[in-house]
């Protein structure tokens, strides 16, 4: 059971190369931006989002920690928060015993469907009464998967160990089941008690992060594509669960996929690190079908890559890398936004080192900032400023342009993808975002 994120681990891992003198920190929040609440939420992963309803939010928790050790974690389960005010109205799926950490969360009409670290996977009303919960063979990571089938809606969850099951969304009945060909866990009929205990002792690592929802096969019906957790990609039918087919990937892949284009036109998008003598970076593109197409050399300027991308109108697409943020036509040209911020500072060792402050693993918020003569703001969140590592810190760009208007600092570090959003239903454009220190934090936006 893997419980911590990628994003954090990459932080953690960079521990020897943390500077020792920090640099001047960019601007706080508080000094660009009207703080409306913030509310104790627990950690928030970036597999983690937000869902609204009339006046209402909800977002799952990790709790005090991505890494639960004991069998006692209140903290964790799906809150539902007043989005005016961030006041706390309900905390559900929270029982005492067990891991409850939840990730991602579905909404479809007036329920929830989310998993968690318990190894189970449950439909809620949205006040919290549990509906139906079906026993998995692992942690459920991701937001789960709406299609509509032939045989009419199902939805969709995957499993750390490597199961995907798509059932009933009214009575939890499984549709299908997929296995990867390696799987070593339990399974309906399986001594449930014998497996709880191997569980809670080793770690199981296939499906991580949400699919691709998109048409493989053109059959009508929406299909999946998963990146592994070893970066492979694993397309499943939507309809049955098959395989249609899988691709081993040598090469580093970010997370932050998407589908580019239209019709017969769609393909694959993602950024590549290439690890040789020195590390290299592309855009590599691959058709529906699992076969790389072609590639476009970037010039990133330091390793590490962005967690998800963005799409600009249905057809262009963001996708970060660590100090620079690529747009990316269906014609397949790729256009480079330099986001860097050169730091010079002494390592462990005491040796003068020539680095960039911008964090690894950025995120794109979900949503635009509009500007003026009609142009789009873009938002990145850097986990962790490497030149004051206490703090997060966000990026607002012109699309149009290019250039950085803006960085301000976030009261935490933090990996969840912020959201831009009227959230506090005043008019006015706010910044929802979570840190490591367990609050989740409702800003409103200045205009630019």
């Amino acid at each position: 059971m893997i419980k911590i994120g990628w994003a954090l681990g990459g932080l953690l891992g960079l521990a020897a190369m943390l500077p020792s003198e920090e640099a001047t920190p960019f601007p706080s929040i508080e000094s660009k931006c009207q703080l409306i609440w913030k509310t104790k939420t627990g950690d928030a992963s970036f597999r983690s989002n937000v869902v609204f309803r009339g006046d209402r939010l909800w977002i799952g928790s990790n709790g005090d920690s991505f890494m639960d050790r004991g069998l006692i974690e209140p903290g964790s389960g799906v809150y539902e928060l007043d989005r005016r005010t961030g006041k706390q109205r309900r905390h559900f799926a929270n029982e005492l015993f067990g891991d409850m950490d939840v990730n991602g969360l579905l909404m479809r009409g007036e329920r929830l469907y989310f998993g968690n670290d318990n190894e189970e996977f449950l439909c809620t009303d949205l006040q919290g009464k549990i509906l139906w919960r079906n026993p998995t063979s692992g942690d459920i990571e991701h937001e789960p998967s709406l299609l509509q089938t032939k045989n009419g809606e199902v939805v969709v969850y995957a499993a750390e160990s490597g199961e995907v099951k798509a059932v009933d969304p009214e009575q939890g009945k499984v549709i299908w089941s997929y296995y990867v060909p390696e799987f070593d866990g339990w399974k309906p009929g399986d001594d449930r008690t014998v497996f709880k205990v191997k569980a809670w002792f080793r770690n199981t690592s296939h499906f991580y992060t949400r699919p691709l929802v998109v048409d493989v096969n053109a059959d009508g019906t929406n299909d999946l594509i998963y990146r592994t957790f070893g970066g492979n990609l694993l397309a499943l039918n939507g309809n049955t669960g098959s395989k249609l087919w899988s691709m081993e990937e040598k090469e580093s892949l970010s997370l932050g996929m998407a589908v580019i284009g239209q019709g017969k036109q769609k393909k694959i998008v993602a950024l590549r690190n290439i690890y040789a003598d020195t590390v290299r970076y592309e855009i590599a593109f691959f058709s529906l079908q699992g076969q790389k197409l072609a590639s476009r050399p970037v010039s990133e300027l330091s390793w590490g890559s962005g967690l998800n991308a963005l799409s600009i109108d249905g057809d262009r697409v963001l996708i970060n890398g660590r100090t620079k943020t690529f747009q990316v036509d269906p014609s397949g040209s790729v256009r480079e936004i330099d986001r860097s911020i050169p730091f010079q500072f002494k390592s462990w060792n005491n040796e003068l080192v020539n680095g960039y402050r911008n964090g690894n693993d950025p995120l794109f918020a979900e949503g635009f900032i509009p500007l003026k003569n009609g142009k789009k703001g873009v938002v990145v969140m850097n986990q962790c400023d490497l030149g004051n590592t206490d703090v997060g810190f966000v990026e607002i760009f012109s699309l149009e342009d290019g250039s950085v208007l803006d960085r301000f600092s976030l009261p935490a570090c933090g990996e969840m993808p912020p959201v831009i959003r009227d959230v506090d239903l005043d008019g006015n454009l706010d910044l929802l975002f979570a840190g490591y220190d367990g609050y989740l934090y409702c800003y409103q936006l200045p205009k630019y």
